[in-house]
């Protein structure tokens, strides 16, 4: 995870930029966090095996890319593969003279079923973000929107 790396080495990095994310909290995992998210469908098309996540296909269009091309929905059902359990489950270890001290950037993405955007809000106003942004896209807008997510990144 980006946060815990900004902790490990917080003097070579110059911002963080947390598109439709979890945003980290000392001592949780993404796992935690995503278990918080309500109004979340991801935990409805995953299944946990003892080293992965495996996410049905069903779930591509409605959870991640709901504003996507059919094309982009296509490719990315061709490209999904399992995901390693480990970053999702290990809790990060943040503090304040590290972590604290990388600039924090965060998109949010309104129309995301991944992250949903009511949780993207709790989390955003747990944090201190030099800037925040909202887009009205789903939770891949590199895919849907990304003429606009570069616009947004080239403005921080």
């Amino acid at each position: 995870m980006v946060s815990q790396v900004a902790e490990a080495i917080p003097t070579k990095i110059s911002k963080l930029v947390y598109l439709a994310a979890f945003i980290p909290q000392n001592g949780k995992s993404a796992n935690t966090l995503s278990m918080m998210d309500t109004q979340s469908l991801f935990g409805k098309y995953v299944t946990p095996t003892a080293t992965t996540l495996v996410f049905n296909l069903d779930g591509i269009q409605p959870v991640f890319c709901n504003d996507c091309s059919a094309s982009d929905v296509a490719m990315l059902k061709a490209k999904l593969r399992p995901e390693p359990l480990i970053p999702f489950a290990t809790p990060v270890a943040l503090t304040a003279a590290n972590y604290g001290s990388v600039a924090k950037y965060d998109i949010l993405t309104k129309r995301d079923h991944a992250v949903s955007y009511p949780f993207q809000q709790t989390l955003q106003a747990r944090g201190r973000f030099v800037k925040s942004i909202e887009l009205d896209s789903s939770h891949v807008p590199f895919f849907s929107q990304p003429d606009v997510l570069s616009r947004a990144l080239e403005g921080l």
